[in-house]
């Protein structure tokens, strides 16, 4: 069984946190939160506090963890918008967040989803990942 506070209690606390910790106090609770959160499984609001926190590592390890269950549950706009919380260096920087992203877009834009997924694609070469340059090839972009 678990409790949740009424919302105007929530927004309460939430407000005098802002005030009581200063920026990285409030981002290493955020993250502590979302750790618990995540682990009771709760992985929508582990997201959003990842991307509250500004920790962009533990929220891009989600998204690749996540990325193919959402997916398979239909969850495009949930994933895309993961991702597109994530900053751009984050996305380009790494070939699996790109992906996912042409992945979640290909059925709402699928020239934008092709680019995305040919130059995930590209980039997986170059490092010489095969499993990920197959996995952009053989998307239905």
């Amino acid at each position: 069984m678990a409790y949740e506070y009424h919302g105007l209690f929530r927004d309460f606390l939430l407000a005098r946190g802002r005030q009581a910790l200063s920026g990285t106090d409030l981002a290493a609770a955020r993250t502590h939160a979302a750790s618990l959160v995540e682990e009771d499984g709760d992985v929508e609001s582990a997201a959003d506090l990842y991307r509250d926190a500004g920790n962009w590592a533990e929220l891009a390890r989600l998204v690749v963890q996540r990325a193919p269950e959402l997916l398979a549950h239909g969850r495009h706009q949930t994933l895309e918008h993961w991702l597109r919380a994530l900053p751009e260096s984050a996305r380009e920087a790494d070939p699996w967040l790109a992906s996912w992203l042409g992945m979640s877009r290909f059925l709402f834009d699928l020239p934008g989803s092709r680019a995305i997924l040919q130059s995930a694609y590209t980039e997986f070469n170059r490092r010489g990942d095969a499993a990920g340059a197959f996995l952009a090839w053989s998307r239905p972009a």
